[in-house]
């Protein structure tokens, strides 16, 4: 898997937040994006992932020197972030359910939670959990899926120390052949996991 973009911009009203960028994704990388606030960090995911459109230039996703079509872009990826919605009405194991009829993840039910660190609480409802917690199980159906492209938007965001050590060891676990790992951060800490910086 290979993703470019050629000339992307995205305008919000008359204010441009990315103007013509270039750049090349490659596999088997961990990349960072940096910036200030506002500077388009998760604006630039959200377009990666198509969910919001370019406003001019493109994206394409290469798998075996093809263009991926645009509708079969989204299975081959994985989002997380700090503001994304879990259904909290749902435990853990409900969840885990749920989303594995979209998205494979690598571990069997109990392995996953266990993961997670939220094995115990496989029957509580998420409604009921921390925001550390909501993030750490959102975290983990990214990075555990077998999705190709890991899309993390400030993924230490609501992790306390100790937290971001399983944050950082798992990050290094799941870097693989043919997958790419994309993170915006604002944590310099964050950063030496990656490979490369794409500064905005």
């Amino acid at each position: 898997m290979i993703i470019r973009l050629e000339n992307v911009s995205k305008r919000f009203l008359i204010e441009w937040i990315i103007k013509d960028l270039n750049y090349t994704f490659n596999p088997n990388k961990i990349y960072g994006i940096k910036g200030a606030n506002g500077s388009g960090k998760s604006t630039l995911l959200n377009v990666i992932s198509s969910a919001l459109v370019p406003s001019k230039g493109k994206i394409e996703f290469y798998t075996n020197n093809t263009v991926l079509p645009e509708d079969q872009i989204y299975k081959q990826i994985s989002y997380a972030a700090p503001f994304a919605q879990l259904v909290e009405h749902f435990t853990p194991a409900e969840l885990y359910d749920h989303y594995t009829v979209f998205k494979k993840i690598k571990f069997g039910k109990d392995d996953f939670l266990s993961k997670v660190l939220l094995k115990k609480q496989r029957d509580q409802y998420i409604s009921e959990f921390s925001s550390g917690m909501k993030h750490r199980l959102g975290l983990g159906l990214c990075l555990f899926s077998s999705a190709p492209v890991l899309l993390l938007d400030e993924p230490t965001s609501y992790l306390d120390t100790s937290k971001k050590e399983w944050f950082y060891s798992n990050l290094t676990a799941v870097k693989s052949h043919n997958r790419i790992i994309i993170m915006t951060s604002n944590s310099d800490e964050d950063f030496k996991y990656c490979d490369n910086i794409l500064e905005l």
